[in-house]
């Protein structure tokens, strides 16, 4: 595309060649390997079963399309209802596993805006594994 065009930096260019952006990148197939790899990584460290706190009422709210408490995670309860389907463990397992899903989401979110910042594919991939493996994040999902 030859004329006035806006590169990835916001710069207007005129008479110079832009390439257009290709959706089969390789940062989107890094995207996706640090999406299984914490999904992975989580699905690992799930709890099997109830754990204390709050994971009995969502298990509860998740199974009988109920509400846990106010606000009442809607998406939550219904993507964990959706999960009771699944035909092996019991509804503590299937309900953690939206949790790990989440956690696995937020990290290749993570990976994505690191890249939009920095175009720099070791450290975004690095700043989003990370991001998953550290205690506060890893022990609130």
């Amino acid at each position: 595309m030859i004329g006035l065009s806006i590169d990835a930096s916001g710069r207007e260019t005129y008479g110079k060649q832009v390439p257009a952006p290709s959706f089969f990148d390789n940062s989107h197939y890094i995207g996706l390997a640090v999406l299984f790899t914490a999904f992975l990584i989580f699905v690992i460290w799930v709890c099997p079963t109830i754990y204390a706190g709050d994971s009995s009422l969502f298990a509860a709210a998740s199974f009988s399309l109920g509400s846990a408490h106010p606000p009442g995670y809607p998406l939550f309860v219904i993507l964990g209802k959706l999960l009771t389907f699944i035909p092996f463990g019991n509804v503590g397992l299937k309900v953690n596993l939206v949790s790990a899903l989440a956690g696995a989401l937020a990290c290749y979110m993570v990976f994505k805006t690191s890249m939009e910042l920095t175009e720099n594919r070791p450290a975004s991939w690095a700043a989003a594994l990370v991001c998953g493996i550290s205690p506060v994040f890893f022990s609130a999902s």
